[in-house]
């Protein structure tokens, strides 16, 4: 297990999972679905992209083989949603909704 910290360096090696008090909803093609923390009540918005990603997030796959597996789907360039991955990995993990596994 690695020591990395909300605000810490994520990478295309990263692999993270929900936080265990996050539950994700889909709400059905195209229409993006909600995050929801347990402990606070806090509910998040979200589009296809990032449901998807979350919904891949179970500790054993990295951030890269996400993206890669997402290219197909979303028509684009891994190289593409890796780095937009890689971004919005940071902003779960600030907002502590993933943490790395």
């Amino acid at each position: 297990m690695t020591t990395e910290q909300p605000g810490g360096d994520i990478s295309p090696s990263t692999k993270l999972e929900l936080a265990p008090e996050v539950i994700v909803k889909s709400m059905g093609d195209d229409e993006g679905g909600v995050l929801l923390r347990r402990d606070s009540g806090e509910m998040f918005t979200a589009n296809d992209t990032t449901i998807f990603f979350l919904n891949e997030l179970d500790g054993s796959k990295q951030v890269g083989d996400i993206a890669a597996s997402m290219a197909d789907v979303f028509e684009v360039t891994t190289a593409e949603l890796e780095s937009d991955l890689v971004e919005l990995a940071r902003e779960l993990l600030s907002q502590n909704l993933v943490r790395v596994a």
